[in-house]
């Protein structure tokens, strides 16, 4: 199994919880300063960084793969023998799977359930890797067991989803970073009135593919959700 679970450093993941809240996601476990949350489609970790982390306001990729016995084994293994180098981590309940792509990007794959009870709204976490080597991420994506879904007619788009909930979207770029956002199963502004409720500003523009929501995080780089092609 393989799912979407990208890693939110913030240092106010209270209010980056209270926008994830009324978004629809829901905790699925952890409190206070570092929680899973739960989007039905994909799973958000949303934590405090450490004292001096250089990863305050910052997003990291990250996935999940079965929780039986040996599964973690079994990624690493197809994982490696598709030509991407990964090391399995840690002891007992702490072991995870380290995996390095050719651009310098470390992430982790970590056991997790195969099933997650869906919070009932049709928004899915989306990772958006940008890179300056677009071709090797994809082999990448691939190899963990990522499954294409869609390049953009000028090719600089790669769409990928995981069997178990998510999408990894990869954009060429100069300088590698990892950014989040959201896709949604209807019209967008169908998430404006409870985003009113909570206090949460956002736009809505019009884009050549259908509307996208748009919300500043202070801190952060701007949370967009495109409507599903």
């Amino acid at each position: 199994m393989l799912r979407v679970r990208p890693i939110v450093s913030t240092p106010n993941p209270s209010r980056y919880g209270h926008l994830l809240l009324a978004l629809g996601l829901r905790v699925a476990t952890g409190t206070g300063d570092c929680r899973v949350y739960d989007a039905g489609s994909g799973r958000i970790v949303l934590h405090s960084p450490q004292p001096g982390s250089a990863g305050v306001n910052s997003v990291g990729l990250g996935f999940e793969v079965g929780d039986s016995t040996g599964d973690l084994d079994e990624f690493a293994r197809r994982t490696r023998q598709e030509g991407t180098a990964v090391d399995v981590v840690g002891q007992g309940l702490g072991r995870a799977a380290l995996v390095s792509a050719p651009d310098g990007t470390l992430f982790l794959a970590v056991p997790g359930p195969r099933t997650t009870p869906s919070p009932g709204g049709p928004l899915s976490v989306v990772a958006l890797w940008h890179t300056a080597d677009s071709e090797a991420a994809a082999k990448v994506l691939l190899g963990i067991g990522a499954r294409p879904r869609h390049t953009s007619p000028d090719g600089t788009r790669q769409d990928f989803t995981a069997k178990n909930g998510g999408l990894i979207a990869v954009h060429p770029a100069a300088e590698t970073s990892v950014t989040l956002g959201f896709e949604y199963d209807g019209d967008v502004r169908g998430l404006t009135g409870s985003l009113k409720d909570a206090g949460i500003g956002y736009s809505v523009p019009e884009r050549n593919q259908g509307r996208s929501l748009r919300i500043q995080i202070p801190g952060h780089a701007p949370l967009v959700i495109d409507e599903r092609r």
